[in-house]
């Protein structure tokens, strides 16, 4: 009761000056969840694989790559409040150590920053959420992850869309994957996890907040960004780390391809071991909507 009282009093302060200011919002910073059970179901598994089309037998048993960020958090809880329009900025995790689907484990959320910025869409305010995942048997952590969650609210005055002044600079890296999203696809991935925003699935919806037609959730692109990187290291291989950041969007039915090639690890050594790949996915006009990188260990290939 605590909790939601200082949420509601979170958001009220919010309502007064959150459009403003950041005075109110940064006052969240270091709000957490502490360690709470959570929620490693092989259903909600299973659906994330069969959206992201990964089929390596192991992730039958072990948690897929992305599965700690794709369960998702409730923002409501840390006093974040909602707004007309909701994003998502980017997400990061590293795997210390493999988790089974049988493991119990626990999960911790902390609001690390905030921050906001006028955009041509509106007033965006940033929330940065790190997250860790540990085992209740033996209370080891066996991944840390980051999220940043965007509020947007739209300018009372609409303002122009941005003249498009050039094209899409080639891709220099090979293409590792392409994949078309289908309405199925996006309805899997929301049933496991629980991500059931408009945008992603009512066309009528996402064309009245300004976008062009359902688009594809950024977690499921990071997704295929695992896939990609899972089928260039070969059989056996497994994601160490992982990182996208959504620039642009994509939409239901047009092609999104992921590029990749390997690259130095900055400043000598991640942490994570294994060989780094740079990622970029882009849109079927060639638009670059995503980047990231991934760590990977093990697997065929032969460098």
């Amino acid at each position: 009761m605590a909790s939601a009282a200082r949420a509601g009093r979170a958001c009220a302060q919010f309502g007064a000056r959150g459009r403003d200011g950041r005075t109110a919002t940064h006052e969240l910073i270091g709000r957490s969840t502490g360690w709470r059970p959570f929620d490693s179901a092989a259903w909600r598994a299973e659906r994330l694989l069969d959206s992201c089309g990964l089929t390596d037998p192991a992730f039958r048993s072990e948690l897929p790559p992305t599965y700690p960020l794709a369960v998702r958090v409730d923002t409501e809880e840390l006093g974040i409040p909602d707004a007309p329009g909701r994003l998502n900025g980017g997400n990061w995790i590293r795997w210390l150590e493999p988790a089974r689907l049988t493991d119990r484990l626990e999960r911790r959320t902390t609001i690390t920053e905030v921050d906001s910025k006028d955009a041509r869409s509106g007033r965006l305010l940033l929330y940065t959420l790190g997250s860790e995942f540990r085992r209740c048997a033996d209370q080891r952590v066996v991944a840390t992850a980051r999220h940043v969650t965007i509020r947007r609210y739209p300018h009372e005055t609409p303002r122009p869309p941005a003249p498009s002044t050039s094209t899409p600079k080639p891709e220099e890296m090979p293409m590792l994957l392409e994949v078309t999203p289908r309405s199925r696809d996006l309805v899997r991935y929301a049933a496991a996890t629980d991500d059931y925003y408009e945008a992603h699935y009512d066309e009528p919806f996402a064309r009245a907040s300004g976008l062009p037609g359902v688009i594809v959730h950024g977690l499921l692109k990071l997704a295929w960004f695992a896939r990609a990187a899972l089928d260039w290291a070969g059989p056996g291989a497994r994601v160490r780390e992982l990182a996208g950041s959504y620039r642009g969007i994509d939409l239901v039915g047009e092609p999104f391809r992921i590029h990749g090639s390997p690259e130095p690890e900055p400043g000598g050594d991640s942490g994570s071991g294994g060989v780094r790949l740079r990622l970029s996915g882009r849109s079927a006009s060639g638009a670059l909507t995503t980047t990231g990188h991934a760590v990977v260990s093990g697997g065929t290939r032969e460098l």
